[in-house]
């Protein structure tokens, strides 16, 4: 399981009345300080590496399509998911994104790092939806030639 380091989950989440919101990573990096156990931090630390994968595909989508969207996912209008999305877990698939944030949210009691964590998902499926829109949008070009 890949994963960011311990250092760069610690470092300072910043001002969440910033214009333009906060990162999914500033809001994994929250839910990494508010957790306990020892499972849920290296799931943080994972989740945060996939977001960052996630986030470097797009950035290639984005030079391609010449789309300047910003390169983060920012944290604006997103509504926390349903509590129902959150469960459930198919361990053919454990360490995919939102797989991760089920695991965290299922382990937590604190009803305030699991509504992190459903706006942690909302969040990661649309990241999940540009990168799918993009994709469709390639596919399209190369089967037309272009």
């Amino acid at each position: 399981m890949k994963k960011v380091s311990r250092e760069s989950m610690e470092k300072e989440v910043g001002d969440h009345s910033t214009q333009r919101g906060v990162t999914f990573c500033q809001v994994m990096r929250e839910i990494y300080k508010s957790v306990d156990n020892k499972e849920s931090k290296e799931l943080c630390r994972h989740a945060v590496w996939s977001a960052k994968d996630l986030s470097n595909k797009l950035g290639k989508f984005r030079k391609i399509f010449n789309n300047d969207e910003g390169k983060k996912i920012w944290v604006r209008n997103h509504t926390p998911v349903m509590e129902r999305v959150m469960d459930g877990f198919d361990p053919e698939y454990k360490y995919m994104l939102c797989q991760v944030l089920r695991r965290i949210y299922s382990t937590s009691d604190s009803e305030k790092v699991k509504l992190k964590l459903r706006i942690a998902m909302s969040m990661a499926k649309s990241i999940n939806a540009r990168l799918e829109k993009y994709k469709n949008e390639m596919a399209s070009l190369q089967s037309e030639g272009i």
